[in-house]
């Protein structure tokens, strides 16, 4: 078993959003979770590997997950509970992919997020604001920040979007 220990959790809501009432939550551990990451990337779907940092992202649903050297986390919470729910149900995912490791071949290959700009080429970009945004730029940069899916524009169901829509969602969005 990787991570073991009694897990501290750091519950904090977002620098760059003051009184944001989603959250996120960090907890450091002993282990090096260097190692991890190889494993964890083969077995995401869409994510983010850096091993020159080393960092891993990867979404789900309307969380992002990350792991770094000493720790790993998520964010959009709700509140204390619901991050300790979370939290070791990513406990477990994590021992469970090491547990599993001699049969999972390390994907090593780096990815990195989609820019906004990537993104924004991708949407229909007609700023009609069925979204909630006032631009498709804006739009692009919350998919960027995790702040807004891409079931939050009615356009990308339409067949001729269909095509866009399937590589946004092969970024990872």
């Amino acid at each position: 078993m990787l991570i073991d220990e009694p897990l501290d959790i750091d519950l904090y809501c977002p620098p760059c959003d003051p009184g944001s009432e989603a959250w996120v939550a960090t907890v450091r551990v002993k282990a090096d979770l260097t190692e991890l990451m190889p494993y964890m990337n083969a077995v995401l779907k869409n994510s983010y590997y850096d091993p020159e940092i080393p960092t891993l992202v990867w979404k789900e649903g309307a969380h992002k997950y990350f792991i770094r050297k000493n720790e790993f986390g998520i964010n959009n919470l709700h509140d204390r509970a619901h991050a300790k729910r979370k939290i070791a149900k990513l406990v477990e995912q994590l021992n469970e992919v090491w547990e599993r490791r001699d049969t999972i071949k390390p994907d090593h290959t780096s990815r990195k997020p989609p820019n906004v700009l990537e993104i924004f080429k991708l949407l229909p970009r007609t700023n009609c604001k069925e979204c909630g945004m006032a631009t498709c730029m804006a739009f692009a940069a919350a998919l960027a920040q995790s702040d807004k899916t891409l079931k939050d524009c009615p356009l990308l169901d339409m067949p001729e979007f269909e095509s866009n829509a399937q590589r946004l969602r092969e970024l990872g969005l």
